[in-house]
């Protein structure tokens, strides 16, 4: 699963890049629990939980470079919060939605 990102991307070597493949690959995707306690107006204390899911997403210049192990050329964290209902669901494909959500041109990946 990965995701094409059509837009230009300007990399800090000063170079830029168009049609690039962005997957997390072999990333670690990473869920922490924060609690958040909120005082209501009538004193009682409201406890939620939300999750932070976060992962770092790679890019390259083409799904070929990729597959031949060749070195990315940008690297970028990716992070959500959700609820605990979120939690069964798929973080990967809310992580991309996430991702995707931050180019104006980008389609998922057919391979």
């Amino acid at each position: 699963m990965g995701i094409i990102i059509g837009d230009t991307i300007n990399l800090d070597n000063g170079l830029s890049a168009q049609n690039t493949y962005g997957s997390f690959g072999e990333s670690q995707l990473t869920v922490e629990k924060n609690r958040d306690m909120r005082n209501e107006e009538n004193n009682n204390e409201s406890i939620t939980n939300e999750y932070r899911v976060f992962c770092k997403g790679s890019i390259w210049a083409s799904k070929q470079y990729r597959d031949n192990s060749r070195l990315r050329i940008h690297a970028e964290n990716i992070n959500i919060t959700i609820s605990s209902s979120e939690l069964n669901g798929n973080l990967y494909g809310l992580l991309y939605n996430k991702w995707k959500s931050k180019y104006t041109t980008v389609s998922d990946s057919t391979d």
